[in-house]
């Protein structure tokens, strides 16, 4: 793979026999480069001119150097690039066997890729596959995701139309086992980027929001057809929407009394005494009562004493 230490390269010209290219500095990126630009540039076109590349770069430089640029930086060859590198809904994406082959020829792994199967039949619900390798440097087994029937039928693998995972499902197994092992032990060698059987595989989201729970014109049959009371406890007109009964006035608020006030009404609520005629309700003056006790007590009246000569 192309790193800062590998040396330059020199390519023949394919349009000056004897001639060499400009040297490719693959320690920098080609767009930073003139000359390793320059150069990718003109194999760009010489491969969109060949017969011998896919639809979509034949006749199409632009992809072409495009695809030549990642295979300079991945080190393998252009040609093998542009033979496994499919666009699919504008994305690139790589056949599942040239990311085996990256695996394989990246010298991670002491061996190449293997897989681990579960069942002799492929087509039998319990059956399931992953990759596994052990790494070179520390010797730790690599072990991938299990690929299962609940997974495809989950992502919807099974559904698509002319599926490959309906006539050579332990094929489909074994590719997408060796994608998940290289998603998860070494996406420097993809680059990041998905196989064409995952692309081709992929279920579009469908992003258009969910309708209202009650349309606008069943809400306005409702007040059509109801008497609707307001929170507020008023009666609205089905056909017109107005008011057609009031809310009673508040009362007003009692003002507050001063304590003069409300003497003063106390006194004018006050009963009045009614005059008495009868003396005898009357008390008797002061002293009239001692007066009359000390007063001594007279005969009664009779015949009048014989009154004696005068003389």
């Amino acid at each position: 793979m192309s790193n800062e230490n590998t040396p330059a390269v020199q390519t023949m010209d394919p349009t000056t026999p004897g001639q060499f290219l400009a040297k490719i500095d693959n320690g920098k990126p080609a767009l930073y480069n003139p000359a390793a630009f320059d150069q990718i540039w003109r194999a760009a076109k010489l491969f969109a001119s060949s017969d011998l590349v896919p639809v979509a770069y034949k006749g199409k430089p632009e992809n072409c150097f495009i695809a030549i640029e990642m295979a300079d930086r991945m080190g393998i060859s252009p040609f093998a690039m542009l033979q496994s590198l499919v666009i699919i809904q504008g994305k690139p994406s790589m056949e599942a066997k040239l990311i085996i082959a990256l695996v394989n020829d990246s010298g991670i792994f002491e061996d190449p890729l293997e897989y681990e199967i579960v069942g002799d039949d492929a087509y039998a619900q319990t059956y399931k596959v992953r990759a596994f390798a052990k790494m070179k440097k520390t010797g730790k087994l690599c072990q991938g995701p299990w690929i299962t029937y609940q997974m495809a039928k989950g992502e919807g693998w099974l559904d698509k139309g002319g599926s490959k995972w309906k006539t050579m499902p332990s094929i489909m197994f074994m590719y997408r086992a060796a994608s998940f092992f290289a998603k998860v032990y070494c996406p420097n060698i993809t680059m990041g980027m998905q196989t064409r059987e995952e692309m081709e595989d992929s279920r579009p989201i469908n992003i258009t929001p969910a309708p209202a729970l009650v349309e606008p014109l069943q809400i306005t049959k409702t007040l059509a057809t109801a008497t609707i009371e307001a929170p507020t406890g008023e009666t609205i007109d089905p056909d017109t929407g107005e008011v057609v009964e009031e809310l009673p006035a508040e009362e007003p608020k009692r003002k507050r009394r001063t304590k003069a006030e409300m003497e003063a009404d106390a006194a004018a609520q006050a009963p009045t005494p009614e005059p008495v005629d009868d003396e005898a309700a009357w008390p008797d003056p002061p002293g009239t009562q001692q007066a009359a006790a000390e007063e001594p007590e007279t005969e009664p009246a009779g015949e009048a004493a014989p009154i004696g000569d005068l003389f």
